[in-house]
């Protein structure tokens, strides 16, 4: 059978998204995250920033995108960094 499993009170998540999402994320992690090696609809786990996230390269609204999952406790410094990152190139909530 299948079971299905409510996280949604221990993850939580951005979607990081438009031209400038790669630029973005590249800033917060030593990860490579290119097309050949994110290619669209994978996901992987690694640190952003100080955090250890679960990332998807796909986006709801058809352009570059990359779906930023956490543990709900990380949240705030998940968002900090992000917005850090991206300052300058017009990230905003």
């Amino acid at each position: 059978g299948v079971s299905v499993t409510d996280i949604s009170d221990t993850v939580s998540g951005f979607l990081v998204t438009g031209p400038n999402a790669r630029k973005i994320v590249e800033r917060t992690t030593h990860r490579d995250i290119s097309a050949r090696t994110l290619p669209f609809m994978a996901c992987s786990v690694f640190d952003i920033g100080m955090v250890r996230a679960r990332v998807a390269r796909l986006s709801i609204v058809g352009d570059l995108g990359f779906e930023i999952n956490c543990p709900a406790t990380l949240h705030s410094t998940l968002r900090e960094t992000l917005l850090a990152a991206g300052e300058d190139l017009g990230l905003a909530e």
